[in-house]
């Protein structure tokens, strides 16, 4: 399937149901439920989000087109090593290229460019990448 045709794909609403009943599913697995207005996809070339409020905190659907269908595997197998720094997924449907994910706080990209903190958290963030790459690698 095309870029073009994923990204359509994922603003239909069969699309968005069946998303949306998969997750519920697996946070009803996980005793968890959802609790408020689920976000319209937030649609990208090469994957698409969702954010869902449940009664655990936010979580984040995300599927994944053509070009990173492979991220759920990877996932699964960082999960499976217990790599450190790796946020561990709450679902993954490796076949659909779906994942579900608990929040992991303030996104970089939505603070202010002159924001301090920015800096600092790469600072934080660059070495410990790096290690993961070389004892990945």
């Amino acid at each position: 399937m095309s870029n073009r045709a994923q990204t359509s794909l994922w603003t239909t609403t069969e699309w968005r149901e069946e998303a949306l009943a998969w997750a519920q599913s697996c946070l009803a697995a996980a005793g968890r439920a959802i609790t408020g207005e689920v976000d319209d996809p937030r649609v990208r070339p090469w994957s698409a989000v969702v954010r869902i409020p449940t009664d655990g905190g936010v979580v984040w659907f995300k599927a994944n087109g053509p070009g990173t269908a492979y991220e759920p595997r990877l996932v699964d197998a960082l999960r499976r090593w217990n790599v450190p720094h790796v946020m561990a997924p709450l679902a993954l449907d490796v076949d659909r290229a779906w994942s579900l994910f608990p929040d992991a706080g303030t996104s970089l990209r939505t603070l202010p460019a002159s924001n301090a903190e920015i800096t600092s958290r790469w600072a934080e963030i660059l070495p410990e990448y790096a290690s993961l790459q070389r004892a990945l690698g």
